[in-house]
């Protein structure tokens, strides 16, 4: 809206706004704040209007052509592959390898961990049945996970308003941690009841 006032888009405004006073104060590692100016750069600045601009060196991610309306751009955002590749972030392509292998990883331990436990007994000679042990794990999850956030008392003390922009900063992660604890239980719960038998 303040930016309407100028002939001129404000880029270094607009950087500083957004990797400084908004995401700044939730950004605490000064190597990480460096980080996001540097990568801001590449998107505040005039030639984000050329029709066709990559916002990353394959060309798979750009810019929408010419003036689009709220409608065009949603469409566009749809078309962008659902699978972020690591040049998005500035990463190289090894990134990617680096993070499935963790992935499989932990998919593999987490295998092992429920065929360890089961005992090979069939409950026979005194070793759990998998579901039993997936419940058990199930059951361990979900008393580790806490309780959801009460956003209410903060929205009250600190509102979301246009003419004190530090409000947004407290609220803002808890909103998204809230919904997490609840979310778990129930993915944790839900993992438990399909592995029991009818």
């Amino acid at each position: 809206m303040m930016l309407d006032q100028y002939e001129t888009d404000q880029f270094k405004a607009l950087q500083y706004l957004i990797c400084e006073c908004n995401y700044g104060g939730r950004v605490t590692d000064d190597k990480d704040r460096r980080y996001l100016n540097c990568a801001m750069a590449d998107y505040y600045l005039p030639a984000a209007y050329t029709d066709g601009y990559a916002l990353s060196p394959s060309g798979n991610y750009t810019c929408p052509d010419g003036q689009p309306t709220y409608d065009e751009v949603m469409e566009w955002i749809g078309g962008l592959p659902a699978g972020q590749e690591p040049e998005v972030f500035g990463l190289h392509d090894n990134a990617d390898i680096t993070k499935d292998q963790q992935e499989t990883d932990y998919l593999c331990d987490t295998l092992l961990l429920t065929e360890e436990q089961g005992g090979g007994g069939g409950g026979a000679a005194g070793g759990k049945s998998e579901e039993e042990v997936l419940l058990e794990v199930s059951g361990e999850i979900v008393a580790r996970v806490p309780l959801p956030f009460d956003n209410e008392p903060l929205l009250k003390r600190f509102p979301i308003r246009f003419d004190e922009s530090m409000n947004t900063v407290p609220p803002a992660p808890l909103a998204s941690l809230s919904s997490r604890p609840g979310a778990e239980r129930a993915g944790a719960r839900g993992g438990g009841r399909c592995w029991r038998r009818s």
